[in-house]
């Protein structure tokens, strides 16, 4: 890029919106969110939900042609905000993608892993695991539950392919979750 001095006072004219939205507690629309993603290194709470005998429990992304991943199942998580704690990142994950009134067992945290995401950049992944305690699954979030057999791999992130459900798998093992 040619850094002309009209270049570098829009870059910084943006680079401040960002930066109030951001330290206000607000976000920045998801094409600009994804233009500025691969420039810094994340954190997500990524979070693995084991029901009852061998299933899991995956969302699917909803379309959106701005989002790198738009329509792949994945399991829950949220990339923090600006300043946000591991606690409030856990209860924006309950409320936007479980549900209120859901029982668990956890969650438990497992290991921290990094993930150089294509479109996304650096991303340093806090996976968590629990199970379900609820056995009438009220209040749970939009997404199913699948036999870990028959786990959509070919459709879902491939971070989580390749970094959370292999992270999660010893320890739902170790716990009596699954065999």
């Amino acid at each position: 890029m040619d850094w002309t001095p009209e270049n570098r006072v829009s870059t910084i004219v943006a680079l401040h919106a960002i930066g109030d939205a951001f330290s206000k507690g607000g976000t920045v629309p998801l094409d600009v969110y994804e233009a500025l993603a691969p420039c810094f290194k994340k954190i997500s709470t990524e979070f693995v939900l084991f029901g009852r005998g061998e299933s899991v429990w995956l969302a699917t992304r909803p379309e959106n042609s701005d989002d790198p991943y738009s329509g792949q199942a994945h399991f829950p998580g949220v990339t923090h905000r600006a300043r946000e704690t591991e606690e409030a990142a856990w209860q924006r994950l309950v409320r936007s993608e479980l549900g209120p009134h859901v029982h668990l067992d956890g969650p438990h945290f497992i290991d921290m892993k990094e993930s150089l995401e294509p479109q996304r950049g650096l991303y340093q992944m806090r996976i968590h695991g629990a199970r379900l305690l609820d056995s009438e699954m009220r209040g749970i979030g939009k997404g199913a539950f699948y036999w870990l057999d028959d786990l959509p791999l070919d459709k879902m992130v491939t971070s989580h392919v390749s970094i959370v459900l292999p992270t999660a798998l010893p320890f739902a093992r170790k716990c009596g979750w699954i065999k």
